[in-house]
């Protein structure tokens, strides 16, 4: 369609206990809520080791992955990317998205940070 589109990226805007704001959200009950605080736990556990020296995202990835399967949720992904091209990477050299979205419950949750930039 070639319409001039501009994608203006802005920092996530997360509640009081670290989740990311959504409208998702109100489907949690709150046990399952106390679960989905996993994951902003785990992407800012991957971003401490990135800040420690950690570049392989491997290692990134199966930290984020061992804390969401601690709360036995369900990971669609998790990923380390390319900002731009949303191309998988294996050395965080530039600016990196660590990506999550996971099933809690019947809610399928999305959150990322960026690192590396």
């Amino acid at each position: 369609l070639d319409w001039p589109i501009q994608v203006v990226s802005g920092p996530t805007v997360r509640e009081g206990d670290g989740l990311a704001m959504s409208s998702r959200n109100q489907y949690l009950s709150e046990a399952e809520r106390q679960k989905a605080l996993s994951i902003s736990r785990a992407l800012f556990l991957a971003k401490g080791e990135y800040t420690q020296g950690v570049r392989q995202t491997n290692r990134l990835v199966t930290s984020m992955q061992h804390v969401l399967l601690e709360q036995h949720l369900s990971i669609d992904y998790a990923a380390a990317v390319d900002p731009t091209t949303l191309k998988p990477v294996d050395l965080v050299n530039g600016p990196t998205v660590l990506a999550v979205a996971v099933r809690v419950g019947n809610t399928r949750l999305i959150d990322n940070v960026i690192i590396g930039g």
